[in-house]
């Protein structure tokens, strides 16, 4: 299926070629797909008409670089052609054992995919101002024991715990407003502190001593009133 897709892409690059006589570079518009420690090929079809002195490839996976390729036309009996041939080629060190770059057509292999490979791939031809962009999808056919379908099953069950740990709705809120109106009061009784007048201490009086009665004395007075009574009888 991918060799007539390429082929057809080289067709159609070819026709347009014939009609506009400007360069053509075909990708694929859909995502490439593969499992986890296979190898994919990105492919890139290209027709130059009028392909530069020099031109320079760079592949680029997320902002950084991969490949990076000078290319210049083959020459055949010591006449140029619009074929393309690598002179130099340089893979980073991310990628050292695992992508290779095709010259003749552009296109990029990456061997023993790895999940974080996923992502968007960007090849870019300088001298042309042309830049095309593919998409690659990695997907694990097992999965880690800890992947999104277990999170999404262990988090209901986790809520569900919390809220039947939880005190019932109609506590909760008495509490809250008993709390509330606590911090009310207090605050009420520092603020009553603060602004109410201070008034002076009350200046204090001294007071005779109450007065004692002497017994004796008081018996004797009482004793000669009534002496005075009976003799006026």
């Amino acid at each position: 299926m991918r060799s007539h897709r390429s082929h057809l892409g080289v067709l159609v690059g070819a026709l347009l070629l014939g009609v506009t006589g400007a360069h053509v570079i075909l990708v694929p518009q859909e995502p490439v797909r593969a499992k986890v420690g296979e190898s994919v090929l990105l492919p890139v079809t290209y027709v130059l008409p009028h392909p530069p002195v020099n031109l320079r490839v760079i592949w680029s996976f997320e902002m950084s670089m991969v490949v990076f390729s000078e290319l210049s036309p083959c020459r055949g009996n010591m006449t140029p052609s619009m074929k393309l041939c690598q002179d130099y080629s340089f893979v980073v060190e991310k990628y050292r054992h695992r992508a290779m770059f095709f010259p003749e057509n552009a296109s990029l292999l990456l061997r023993v995919l790895r999940p974080e490979d996923s992502g968007l791939y960007t090849i870019a031809f300088q001298e042309l101002n042309e830049t095309r962009t593919i998409m690659l999808s990695v997907q694990d056919p097992e999965g880690p024991p800890n992947s999104t379908e277990s999170v999404q099953t262990i988090q209901p069950e986790r809520e569900a715990s919390v809220w039947r740990h939880l005190p019932p709705p109609g506590t909760l809120r008495f509490t809250c407003a008993a709390i509330f109106l606590l911090v009310i009061l207090v605050l009420h009784c520092v603020w009553w502190r603060q602004v109410r007048p201070r008034q002076p201490p009350a200046h204090r009086t001294c007071q005779p001593p109450p007065c004692r009665w002497d017994f004796p004395h008081f018996q004797q007075r009482k004793f000669l009133s009534n002496m005075k009574d009976v003799s006026s009888t």
